[in-house]
């Protein structure tokens, strides 16, 4: 057994006992110390792992960014493409609003070449029916009115409201009004009796204005005349509520056809 006198003879004869070495270890390190190696090992070989799983996701991450990247170039493009369309479609807009205009001022006046067309279509057809009235007139007063004898006073009518001013019965704006009448006749009632006077507005159409006008105007004629003055409207068509109108003003619808 070796004789341990000194710290030298203590290692010596820990070197020839390895047991003993190990025993003291245990003694002076402790189990904390004596696991550290082991426990850094392990945290080693933690830390590589962790290192590589952040290699691994740098590379997903700068391989997603990269992808990023080309889609945002991608989208530059694709919105550069739509601003091109966009400058496009506003030309075109441009385009349709002014040829829209163009439109508008074409039907515009193909309104007031249609309106001015129906007038004279209107017109015409209105004379046409004026005449036809008064070369049918002997008929039709003596089947409407019961009178004969007929005579159409038109032409007389601007002396009459001359002297109808003159005599101060009606006034010079009541006489311009009399001067627009359609027709004005006179006829002998098939009873008998005095001279009767009929102021006749004539219209395809019975209006309103028709009603209106022959019962004002027989009433400034009557006035003129000195008279009685039937007033009537001379009609292809009538509805209810034109009749009702007329028999409201003691208006003669008489009712004739066009053609």
């Amino acid at each position: 057994m070796t004789t341990i006198n000194n710290p030298d003879d203590f290692l010596k004869a820990l070197d020839e006992n390895p047991q003993w070495l190990a025993a003291v270890r245990d003694r002076i390190l402790g189990q904390e110390l004596l696991n550290l190696p082991a426990r850094f090992e392990a945290f080693v070989q933690r830390m590589d792992a962790f290192i590589e799983q952040q290699v691994i996701l740098n590379k997903n991450l700068l391989a997603r960014m990269d992808r990023i990247e080309a889609d945002m170039a991608q989208l530059k493009t694709d919105v550069a493409v739509i601003k091109t369309d966009i400058t496009g479609m506003k030309t075109d807009i441009t385009g349709m609003k002014t040829d829209i205009t163009g439109m508008k001022t074409d039907i515009t006046g193909m309104r007031t070449d249609l309106n001015a067309q129906t007038g004279r279509i209107d017109n015409a057809l209105g004379s046409n029916y004026e005449n036809k009235i008064i070369r049918q007139l002997p008929a039709i007063a003596g089947q409407h009115l019961s009178i004969r004898n007929v005579k159409v006073i038109n032409d007389q009518l601007p002396d009459m409201i001359y002297d109808a001013q003159e005599k101060g019965l009606i006034t010079s704006e009541q006489g311009y009004e009399l001067l627009y009448t359609d027709l004005v006749f006179s006829g002998n009632p098939r009873s008998g009796g005095p001279t009767r006077y009929i102021l006749a507005e004539i219209s395809i159409t019975a209006s309103d204005s028709d009603v209106t006008r022959a019962s004002q105007r027989a009433a400034i004629l009557a006035d003129a005349l000195q008279t009685s003055v039937t007033p009537a409207v001379i009609c292809e068509t009538a509805d209810e509520e034109r009749k009702a109108i007329s028999a409201s003003h003691n208006v003669t619808i008489i009712q004739h056809p066009a053609f």
